[in-house]
């Protein structure tokens, strides 16, 4: 498995304001153990949490939540490399989800967080994003529900998410022990849109074009950033509401912003948004382009919907990602889509970006090498517990080949023994 873990790593944040009114109420908030930060894609939540963690020194582990957490398994792995520090040895303290602890998980979780809170001094923060991606997994509430619930006194948890908590969490709300910024909250005030626009362009605007800008958008982070890559040509706003539609946000971000880019750096980005994170490495190889270094870190550095991770990753805003994969199916045919795809997956591959590799792999249909890659990693994974990881990547090969190959069925049969 990759040794630089993507998933555990905290953002980067630059040029940006600080915005001074939300660290106030952050400090306010984590009187209480559980912070919940929620808000529309694009509303600046991830910057918010990562730049006042920073901006106060806090110490912090920061936990990434994808599809892959479905697994249980893959979750509890995982957090063990998320506090930055914990020797191997200590890690090993924290105990593989396998199948003897199945029986008996919210046990198992509440032992294995006692233990993780142990390992921390002082007052520390754990901050788990993008819980929007598992929030449809009862199980999942479950587990996180047992977290939030026993949180000792020297430790916060910042949960970022896209949807307020889940019904499972009304007990910590009912006891206090959770506080709700929403989306209300995270609004840009027209003082902190004015700010903006001065680090953006460099100018003190006029109060009725601030106002303006702020009226169009709600305040909403990513449409003020959307509207100042307009050369400043204010009179083409377009509706608030239309804007914050999906597709009428995927046409602004082609025609006000992609479009402007100069072609090579189009074909880098939608080359590159097959990578969920990506070293300079991998983006050179991906593309080709040995600017690969000097493209990612100006794109970082404006801002301009990517981010750069502390172990010198990067990643695209979740929203323009999910916008460059939509136009990479426009301009390539699905034959040159499936080529890409599979390159994309070899290297993540190279790098031990293993379950990555594996879905590229599934989605080119490229079956002998997603075969080749189960089978070569199913033990590594069931030794950790993973069994729903594998059991997942068997499901989504076609019968016939799972049928013909006896170690894929015999694998199949090790994953429903648990």
């Amino acid at each position: 498995m990759n040794d630089t873990i993507a998933k555990v790593n905290s953002p980067v944040i630059e040029n940006i304001i600080f915005r001074e009114r939300l660290f106030d109420v952050l400090d306010r908030v984590r009187k209480k153990r559980v912070v919940w930060v929620t808000g529309l894609p694009g509303s600046g939540k991830t910057t918010l949490v990562a730049s006042y963690l920073s901006a106060n020194n806090v110490p912090h582990a920061w936990y990434h939540i994808d599809g892959s957490d479905a697994d249980l398994a893959t979750f509890f792995y995982y957090l063990r490399y998320m506090v930055k520090g914990l020797t191997p040895s200590k890690r090993s303290r924290l105990p593989l989800l396998t199948p003897e602890y199945l029986s008996s998980i919210t046990t198992y979780t509440r032992r294995y967080f006692e233990t993780l809170y142990s390992m921390l001094t002082g007052q520390f923060v754990l901050v788990f994003d993008n819980y929007q991606e598992i929030n449809s997994n009862p199980v999942f509430h479950t587990i996180i529900h047992e977290v939030l619930m026993n949180v000792p006194q020297h430790v916060n948890i910042i949960v970022i998410s896209r949807e307020p908590p889940p019904p499972a969490f009304i007990r910590l709300r009912a006891n206090s022990n959770m506080e709700l910024i929403d989306n209300e909250s995270m609004k840009f005030s027209p003082e902190e849109v004015q700010r903006l626009i001065h680090l953006r362009l460099g100018i003190d605007a006029a109060r009725e074009t601030t106002k303006q800008l702020h009226s169009y958008t709600d305040g909403w982070a990513a449409g003020i950033v959307l509207m100042l890559e307009q050369n400043k040509q204010y009179e083409k706003l377009i509706a608030r509401e239309d804007l914050k539609n999906k597709q009428a946000l995927f046409n602004y971000f082609s025609t006000e912003v992609f479009d402007r880019l100069q072609p090579e750096t189009r074909n880098f980005m939608l080359r590159t948004s097959y990578f969920h994170s990506m070293t300079i490495k991998m983006a050179a190889q991906m593309t080709g382009n040995n600017l690969s270094g000097e493209i990612l870190n100006k794109l970082a550095e404006s801002s301009y919907f990517t981010m750069r991770n502390q172990n010198n990753t990067y990643r695209y805003h979740d929203l323009f990602r999910e916008f460059l994969l939509s136009g990479a199916k426009d301009i390539w045919s699905e034959e040159q889509l499936r080529g890409i795809q599979q390159h994309a997956a070899k290297i993540l591959e190279n790098d031990g970006y293993i379950e990555d590799a594996t879905a590229l792999f599934m989605q080119s249909r490229n079956w002998p090498d997603a075969v080749r890659v189960i089978l070569k990693h199913a033990q590594v994974l069931a030794l950790q517990g993973r069994y729903q990881t594998v059991e997942t990547w068997l499901k989504g090969l076609p019968d016939d080949i799972v049928k013909i190959n006896p170690w894929l069925i015999y694998w199949q049969g090790v994953c429903r023994l648990p």
